[in-house]
């Protein structure tokens, strides 16, 4: 991932698609030239700042433990379709937060709250109702 990382970089002042490094990696060969263009417009004028989030992905120190401490109920959601890297990282917050709920949509990738809307909101709907449920009375003092 860092090497992606920095060939994005690189190529942003270089490549006026260079966004489509990224949602390629996480959406498969060839999802940015699928995307509507006012959608890919977006995606080449915010790529400068998404290089800035792939920075500080690298320098961000927490250990897998840091999230034990985490004591709220957390929702993971993925799609079936997924990355491999997406998978891995679901897969070991869902081991290391102590009140987790997740759900994979299984026809669904990385774009899934684009692609499946209604069953991310129906997820999300149920999660609240448990999550509510599952605070702590402290919690809920405003």
């Amino acid at each position: 991932m860092l090497r992606l990382s920095r060939e994005f970089g690189a190529a942003v002042d270089a490549d006026a698609d260079a966004a489509g490094i990224i949602i390629d990696f996480w959406g498969g060969r060839g999802t940015f030239a699928k995307l509507p263009e006012i959608v890919r417009s977006h995606c080449r004028e915010t790529a400068p700042a998404n290089v800035i989030d792939w920075l500080t992905d690298f320098s961000f120190e927490a250990a897998l433990r840091d999230y034990s401490a985490l004591d709220i109920p957390v929702l993971l959601i993925r799609g079936g379709l997924a990355n491999p890297a997406m998978v891995a990282m679901t897969d070991m917050l869902q081991q290391a937060l102590p009140h987790v709920h997740s759900a994979v949509v299984e026809d669904a990738g990385h774009f899934l709250i684009a692609t499946h809307a209604q069953k991310c909101a129906a997820l999300l709907t149920r999660f609240l109702t448990i999550a509510d449920a599952e605070l702590p009375e402290a919690a809920m003092v405003a």
